[in-house]
């Protein structure tokens, strides 16, 4: 793996697999004006809050792609796998639309966010809607050619998976009322929150694609890792991102009161007078601009976003290192190896 370096967009799994995930989910939502429909064609980026066509790329497709990539990487055809990261995406795009509600996000990706243009009754149905949508792909994967105890394993597989995501998610609103919790607590939280989605896709993938237990099995440990890795970044850029990149003030995580991963290792590994200052300033009802620069400036002395990195890429070395069975294709091997690297070191 290579040490980070600047951001670049691989094109060997995210590019490669981008023009098939948009056509088949333009081909689940249903083209018709009804109004519930317009939002989420507004989600998707296909129309504008008017209603006028628009072609906005939102978000990078990772769990749709890492679907097809592992179905593909196994010998199968990824168009097998077509109708679960269709599934997959949109169960992805379902909870970003509650997720905007529960933190009050008014943008993403530059796009004032569903509940902010229709209010949140209208963007709580959108979200639910598209989750039954979500759903119903996956009775395709039969007429893909999948048998039909795989198909059920499949369905079962991802209906545990985004059912953890939201216990996940619960998790993450619940704990913004305790300042400092432990790293195990906030641990325990992304596995469920991210990675449980990210881990589902790769193993989706690879049941499709094979039967042999122990290569769904590398595949399943590599998006366990691939979790932890994307979501410690994230916290990385909810506390540094620069705002042309994130949409977002640099410390909008600290404002938020999140326990991300540099609050809880600073909190976790600070001294008796720099923890108690951190957990006072998180106990706060406000915190301000100048509360933000403090806990800047500790995190700083602490030296924790170069830990926060370091964390990360070991968890992109385990991602890698899981593919290494002989079964594997050395050119998909090569594809996770640049997709680590994109990760680890993206601003977005």
């Amino acid at each position: 793996m290579k040490n980070i370096h600047p951001n670049k967009y691989p094109t060997s799994i995210l590019h490669k697999y981008q023009q098939i995930i948009e056509k088949s989910l333009k081909q689940r939502i249903p083209k018709n004006n009804s109004e519930v429909y317009r939002t989420l064609q507004y989600s998707m980026g296909w129309i504008d809050k008017n209603g006028n066509k628009q072609n906005k790329s939102l978000g990078k497709s990772l769990r749709a792609s890492l679907c097809l990539f592992a179905c593909e990487a196994t010998h199968g055809s990824y168009n097998a796998s077509i109708p679960a990261a269709a599934a997959i995406e949109l169960i992805h795009k379902f909870s970003l639309i509650h997720d905007d509600i529960q933190d009050k996000d008014q943008f993403r990706h530059n796009q004032a966010t569903l509940w902010h243009v229709w209010g949140i009754p209208k963007a709580l149905i959108s979200g639910n809607i598209l989750r039954i949508i979500a759903d119903k792909c996956l009775e395709d994967l039969v007429r893909k050619g999948t048998n039909i105890d795989r198909a059920l394993f499949v369905i079962e597989n991802l209906t545990q998976s985004y059912l953890k995501m939201i216990e996940g998610q619960y998790l993450d609103i619940y704990y913004e009322g305790f300042p400092g919790i432990s790293i195990e607590d906030y641990l325990n939280m992304i596995q469920h929150k991210t990675g449980a989605l990210i881990k589902s896709s790769l193993q989706i993938g690879a049941i499709i694609g094979t039967s042999n237990t122990s290569i769904i099995n590398s595949f399943s440990e590599c998006g366990s890792a691939i979790g932890y890795l994307f979501q410690i970044r994230d916290d990385i850029l909810g506390v540094w991102g620069k705002s042309k990149h994130t949409g977002k003030p640099v410390g909008s995580d600290i404002k938020r009161k999140k326990n991300s991963f540099p609050i809880c290792y600073a909190i976790s590994n600070s001294k008796n007078k720099t923890k108690k200052f951190l957990i006072d300033i998180y106990s706060k009802k406000i915190i301000t601009d100048e509360d933000v620069n403090e806990i800047l400036n500790v995190l700083d002395n602490l030296k924790v976003r170069k830990h926060a990195e370091t964390i990360a890429t070991h968890h992109g070395q385990k991602a890698i290192n899981a593919l290494n069975q002989k079964n594997i294709p050395h050119a998909n091997k090569t594809q996770m190896n640049e997709l680590v690297d994109f990760l680890l070191s993206r601003n977005y």
